[in-house]
């Protein structure tokens, strides 16, 4: 740690430490490890000139990767995921300031539509149609624990499975059982 103080520092990307580096954006070695993993796993990509500028991505199909290669993939997407979110928002930090990006442009989301005066609308929602105005939602389990007994909203709540998701042997949770998982999907 305090080594990152020198002017001299090592630079040494990676997923940890890149997540929260101000200076990710402008990182040389951050970009020559992102550049490097992808010219190193996908040989396919054309990395031309000075300015290694990418000419041509051609990945292979993901269902054609080998045990092997997916586990290459799988180490290398944390730093490229992030690495490609750092590029998209600093992209999107300049084209706000006016810089033009090529095959880019900043448009608006969707839009939502709300009350202007909410006081107002209610007023007037409840003299035209009465109580048809309200919608009634049932509060949820955590919020019923604060106002009632825990072990009474126990006996009327369940606890649904967590969505499966793929991580690395590092993570604490214990895996899932994939025996199990066959009998529902079939054969992989």
């Amino acid at each position: 740690a305090k080594m990152t103080e020198r002017d001299d520092a090592p630079y040494c990307p990676g997923e940890e430490q890149c997540r929260w580096c101000k200076g990710a954006t402008i990182c040389p070695a951050l970009y020559e490890k992102t550049m490097g993993m992808v010219q190193d796993f996908f040989p396919q990509v054309v990395v031309e000139g000075d300015k290694k500028e990418v000419k041509e991505v051609v990945l292979p199909p993901a269902a054609e990767l080998t045990v092997d290669q997916l586990q290459n993939v799988l180490d290398m997407a944390g730093v490229l995921s992030d690495y490609f979110e750092l590029v998209k928002t600093e992209a999107f930090e300049r084209a706000k300031r006016g810089v033009e990006i090529p095959g880019y442009k900043i448009v608006r989301g969707r839009t939502s539509r709300s009350w202007a005066e909410e006081s107002e609308a209610e007023r007037m929602l409840t003299e035209a149609i009465g109580e048809l105005a309200f919608e009634k939602k049932l509060i949820s389990p955590a919020k019923a624990e604060k106002v009632i007994d825990k072990k009474q909203v126990s006996k009327y709540t369940q606890i649904s499975e967590g969505k499966l998701t793929l991580v690395a042997n590092t993570d604490k949770r214990k895996a899932v059982d994939t025996t199990e998982l066959l009998s529902y999907v079939g054969n992989v």
